[in-house]
């Protein structure tokens, strides 16, 4: 979340509170449709969702806006923030009705790739500014996802 007009990251509350509106409105979808699963006994379950899954999201969150802080991350050529919250409104949108009708999600990321092509991120890691197109930054991603993916079943499995 951006503060309006400034590249700044908007204050830490307020991305705590969006995180926290969103969270367990993706838990309970995920988990009536069958895609997370948490058949053990617990006795902080919350419509069927352990109540310590949420810590993760919270440590992500936070480490997140640390890193903004601590390397001076800034946003050059931000599309109109309408259209970012278009493209956000469309994902969330997507997740929640793609089982009811198309999934559209190579179409958004389409139009979301388009959106941000001409932003940049500048960074200043050890005491040196340095500049990188915003979508680079989406490279590693499928990496970090796939091992989050494994480590996130590895704990679910079963021990014998």
């Amino acid at each position: 979340m951006f503060a309006p007009g400034t590249g700044h990251i908007a204050p830490s509350r307020c991305v705590h509170a969006g995180c926290s509106a969103r969270i367990p409105g993706l838990w309970l979808k995920t988990s009536a449709v069958g895609a997370w699963s948490y058949p053990d006994f617990a006795y902080t379950k919350l419509f069927g969702v352990p109540l310590f899954s949420g810590f993760m999201y919270a440590a992500v969150g936070s480490y997140v806006i640390q890193a903004w802080r601590l390397f001076e991350l800034r946003v050059r050529h931000h599309p109109p923030y309408w259209m970012a919250w278009l493209i956000a409104f469309a994902i969330y949108a997507n997740f929640f009705t793609h089982h009811y009708i198309g999934d559209f999600r190579w179409y958004i990321v389409a139009c979301a790739l388009g959106l941000y092509a001409r932003a940049t991120v500048t960074f200043i890691p050890l005491h040196k500014k340095r500049i990188m197109p915003l979508l680079l930054s989406f490279v590693p991603a499928p990496l970090v996802n796939m091992s989050r993916y494994d480590s996130a079943n590895r704990g679910r499995a079963k021990c014998h």
